[in-house]
């Protein structure tokens, strides 16, 4: 997104695919904390979903990309699309969530986002 910021002032971003963000280095530390945990007891397994918090229920790639130039001080406008206009080789969900089953919890998906892009 921010490479093509660099010589465009308007995106057509999928607007109707949502999901919520996952850092990988909070996967990462989730994982850890998981391990952690669980390495005292007898049987571990299971599957164990992970997102980065989110005060709606969802965002899509549009609103993901808008906070990404917001954060960069990028004035690149967006434009919402629908999956049918950005065709792909692999299909994708309209809704792809992850219902976090953890007492870990990680942190905000706008949090996450800025702290990946200072570095």
């Amino acid at each position: 997104m921010l490479k093509l910021s660099e010589t465009r002032t308007e995106l057509k971003v999928v607007g109707d695919q949502h999901g919520i963000p996952t850092s990988c280095v909070d996967l990462s530390i989730a994982i850890s904390q998981l391990i952690d945990v669980t390495v005292d007891q007898d049987e571990v397994g299971g599957i164990f979903h992970f997102s980065n918090s989110c005060e709606q229920s969802s965002i899509t790639w549009a609103d993901f990309a808008r906070e990404i130039f917001s954060i960069a001080g990028k004035n690149t406008n967006v434009i919402d699309c629908t999956s049918s206009e950005y065709p792909t080789k692999a299909k994708r969900p309209s809704f792809s969530i992850l219902k976090n089953n953890s007492e870990i919890l990680l942190p905000h998906w706008k949090d996450a986002c800025a702290s990946y892009l200072s570095k």
